[in-house]
């Protein structure tokens, strides 16, 4: 019972990345919800399970930091973010329940001590590792539909696909296999894990790690051998961090081999069991894509914003439309893609587009200030092996994607600045205070879930309008009443904007909603009534330019936007009726690049 919060802090990581309930148009909720449900009722336990007892008033310093950065590069530019206030709104609830969960981690260390808070995580990586990848083994095998829906599996094509567990993406599940990889080395450090055990599970690990086809695994074996051999100078006295070096090692080894020999082990398992396995490994894919053109791009778009708003940038969840526009007038070549990058695919390119110098700055020095520490010669401990590597593989995952913006994964990330072996600041709050504002975000919490399922059930069955004929009036008054609440209105904004088509009597109000929507989130078809409106609205240039952003990034659609523009004649939709026309031959003729510079010459 004493190690409750400790078990379901654990839980919150591991728990919610099973979630199969993944819906438009949040596909995301139940993990991120499942997360914080999960550190409010940790945190509600161990106020309950430490009631009368004294309590420090150190912090961990991360926490301090984290909501000064919050406060700095979030909360005070708020009047100038270009994506209105409900990203704000969203960044800052994810930050204050993720540093309160390694609140909690610090503060179970203070009353267990550090070796058994980080034992529990590990089995918690561990245990959920492996299961994740007995998931990522059966889709590989073509067998995930025995888990009737509850083991992703791609219906179009049910078959043998690249593994992805239920966490439901190849990358991020590779992130987490390497969590258990590493969680798998330090309980057999430990001596809490047998020999043949550890061999077998960082084999099986080793395996599902290639077949994920992911490029970064190569990156996180890299890290893997700095650490090891860091830890090993300045600790191989100690016989645990020995072992543990010795286990990282042979699990690196595992890992290149498994990289390198993908299509010989598959060969051999195909001839033996008769089963065809279409996988391919990360250092196959090492070219593709032109190396991360596409991301390149990206990132010459985010420094683009930082020199246009160099301060404190466009505002956080505000990339969307920044990439958009600078894809359309940027003069960037084009890489086909046809979707929309709400993310640069790099956290520092991505602090420095939305939160400017003052986030990125602030940002990086408190990083340092909670990972330096780990590094220390004195603190060469198999525990803090644990932790820094769990930072190591999300910060160099976070390069090239953004795991931060899931709720476990920050969460975990949270925890390991918290329990950093820098000095703790003291921080002199009364305990009534202390205790009634943590009851307070817990019961909020808490509320906020259970009051939110029938809400994002009704937005999952309203999400997409019922057929023609068929009135839709009830569930429109209900979404505009619905849009009142700032806990849930962009969400709101997004299924209601599917309802709705540009009508000359209501261009005023429906444009100031269509901008508010694409200002966050420029969708295809949002990008396409908005420009309808401002043709509407006498704003016939910035009707082109609307138009033109999302030709450039969706050529294919062209006829789409076409027959929307067709469904009622106005004058004012002529020249741009031109410009898909002319957009749809083009492609038609050239593909994707021809329309493309057709659509960048206007």
């Amino acid at each position: 019972m004493k190690r409750l919060p400790s078990l379901l802090l654990v839980l919150a990581i591991v728990l919610p990345l099973f979630n199969w309930l993944h819906y438009q148009p949040l596909l995301d909720w139940w993990t991120d919800i499942g997360c914080m449900f999960l550190i409010a009722l940790a945190w509600l336990a161990q106020l309950v399970l430490t009631r009368g007892k004294e309590s420090s008033s150190a912090f961990p310093p991360a926490v301090l930091l984290a909501m000064g950065w919050l406060l700095l590069a979030v909360l005070l530019p708020v009047g100038g973010n270009q994506a209105g206030f409900q990203p704000v709104l969203k960044v800052s609830a994810f930050f204050v329940m993720a540093f309160s969960g390694g609140m909690l981690a610090y503060r179970e260390v203070q009353t267990h001590g550090r070796e058994s808070v980080v034992s529990m995580l590990a089995w918690g990586l561990l245990l959920a590792a492996f299961v994740q990848a007995l998931f990522g083994l059966l889709q590989a095998l073509g067998m995930a539909s025995v888990g009737h829906d509850f083991i992703f599996f791609v219906s179009s094509k049910p078959g043998p696909s690249i593994p992805f567990g239920n966490i439901g993406q190849p990358n991020l599940f590779a992130h987490f296999l390497g969590w258990g990889a590493l969680a798998n080395c330090y309980l057999f450090a430990s001596r809490r894990q047998y020999w043949m055990a550890w061999g077998v599970l960082a084999a099986f690990f080793a395996l599902l790690m290639a077949w994920s086809g992911t490029r970064l695994v190569l990156a996180y074996a890299g890290g893997f051998i700095l650490l090891a051999g860091l830890w090993w100078f300045r600790g191989s006295q100690d016989q645990i961090i020995r072992r543990f070096v010795i286990a990282l090692i042979t699990t690196t080894l595992l890992i290149m081999l498994a990289q390198l020999f993908t299509h010989e082990l598959v060969a051999t398992f195909t001839r033996w069991s008769g089963v065809q396995i279409n996988v391919v490994s990360g250092a196959d894919r090492l070219m593709d894509a032109g190396f991360g053109a596409r991301r390149r791009i990206e990132w010459s778009k985010a420094w683009q914003v930082l020199l246009a708003h160099p301060l404190f940038g466009t505002g956080f969840g505000s990339y969307a439309w920044q990439s958009m526009w600078y894809e359309a007038y940027g003069g960037y070549s084009k890489v086909a893609e046809n979707t929309l990058f709400t993310h640069s695919h790099n956290i520092i390119f991505q602090l420095m587009a939305e939160t400017g110098l003052m986030g990125l700055i602030y940002a990086l020095a408190a990083l340092l200030y909670c990972l330096l520490p780990y590094l220390r010669r004195r603190e060469a401990t198999s525990e803090n092996l644990m932790l820094i590597g769990l930072a190591m593989i999300t910060l160099g995952h976070s390069m090239f994607e953004y795991p931060l913006w899931y709720m476990p994964f920050l969460c975990c990330f949270a925890i390991v600045l918290c329990l950093s072996p820098a000095k703790p600041m003291a921080l002199v709050v009364r305990l009534g205070i202390r205790n009634a504002l943590l009851v307070s975000i817990c019961i909020g919490t808490i509320t906020y879930a259970v009051s939110g399922v029938p809400i994002f059930a009704r937005l999952v069955l309203w999400d997409r309008p019922p057929s023609a004929g068929v009135d839709t009036g009830y569930r429109i008054r209900e979404m505009i009443a619905l849009r009142q609440n700032p806990l849930w209105s962009s969400d709101v904004d997004l299924v209601l904007s599917n309802y709705l088509f540009p009508v000359r009597a209501q261009k005023s109000t429906q444009l100031a909603l269509f901008y508010e929507i694409a200002r966050f989130r420029p969708y295809f078809g949002i990008l396409v009534k908005l420009a309808m409106l401002q043709a509407l609205s006498q704003q016939a240039e910035q009707a082109q330019e609307t138009l033109a952003m999302a030709l450039v990034s969706f050529p294919h659609l062209a006829g789409q936007a076409e027959d929307m523009l067709n469904v009622v004649s106005e004058p004012e939709y002529g020249p741009l009726k031109e410009l898909t026309a002319k957009v749809q031959i083009a492609y038609r003729q050239g593909g994707y690049q021809a329309a493309v510079k057709m659509v960048s010459a206007k």
